[in-house]
């Protein structure tokens, strides 16, 4: 995992989500509430540490039963953590000190392993947040694969620009789309 350091995100100049949500030069555009404004300003996408292990081990945890309904839950174990990212870099989404999402990526390959939001947060720009703070990184193309029947996930990253390369079929999650993010 390297050290990146800490990578203060400001609405105004840092960030440019794809969708048109934010204008790079002018800011956040009309119609966005203040506490939404508030919550990305404040939010820093950092190298993570063994001390956020225990976070990133229940936001991985829950996120996992919820977003995997068709998958028994005692599938999954508050243990999976650590063995799904090793040997990759994982960064983590703070918010005042607190872990509120995280993002691995198998350096390699661009290959995005994990991406998970905690609950409250998501649907606030942190997952959009993740993924800028990776395609600024990473080699082109960025690509991950998603379960076809998480639907909320697949739309999120074809709104983003992800395209789909191929299908395939993963136990226990079942189907899946191999998508790709390619920029210059």
């Amino acid at each position: 995992m390297t050290n990146t350091g800490a990578l203060r995100r400001s609405a105004q100049s840092d960030i440019a989500f794809a969708g048109g949500l934010w204008n790079h030069v002018d800011g956040l555009k009309k119609g966005l509430s203040d506490w939404y404004q508030m919550k990305l300003n404040e939010l820093i996408i950092r190298a993570a540490t063994a001390a956020d292990t225990p976070d990133l081990s229940r936001i991985f945890f829950e996120s996992r039963k919820e977003t995997f309904y068709w998958i028994e839950a005692d599938m999954f174990s508050i243990h999976d953590f650590l063995g799904s990212v090793r040997d990759e870099e994982v960064y983590v989404a703070d918010h005042e000190g607190v872990a509120v999402g995280f993002i691995s990526i198998w350096k390699p390959e661009s290959f995005i392993h994990n991406l998970y939001v905690d609950k409250p947060f998501k649907n606030n720009g942190v997952g959009t947040a993740l993924l800028e703070f990776c395609r600024q990184r990473y080699a082109s193309p960025l690509q991950l694969k998603v379960a076809a029947q998480n639907e909320p996930a697949v739309a999120f990253y074809r709104h983003r620009g992800w395209r789909e390369i191929e299908r395939g079929v993963e136990l226990p999650t079942g189907e899946y789309l191999l998508m790709h993010l390619t920029y210059a």
